[in-house]
């Protein structure tokens, strides 16, 4: 049985926010792309960041669960441009990401 099964929710939270809270993305509307390739084995590697966003745990975490929804070709790049929404004026902390426009790029 591993340390993942003890793991607690509200206190890995707490933990990421206190340890890292300073670089929660500050609210406001975002606007940027990102440069992206889809592996053949299915994994997808972010090449490039242009958009004025501060890294951090849930950025990471959002871009990475907002790149599974998007749909890409094996073995393809793609430049998307994305818009990006962060509110944390409640207690649960938001970061929406909308897709505005994909384009694949030619190597």
């Amino acid at each position: 049985m591993g340390l993942s099964n003890f793991r607690d929710e509200k206190w890995e939270n707490e933990v990421k926010s206190n340890t890292w809270g300073h670089l929660f993305p500050k609210n406001g509307y975002y606007e940027g792309s990102i440069t992206v390739a889809q592996g053949v084995y299915g994994n997808v590697v972010i090449l490039k960041e242009d958009i004025d966003i501060d890294g951090s745990p849930w950025w990471f975490q959002e871009i990475n669960q907002f790149l599974d929804t998007v749909e890409m070709e094996s073995g393809c790049i793609y430049k998307i441009d994305i818009s990006v929404f962060v509110d944390e004026s409640n207690d649960d902390e938001q970061i929406v990401i909308n897709q505005l426009r994909k384009r694949a790029m030619v190597l």
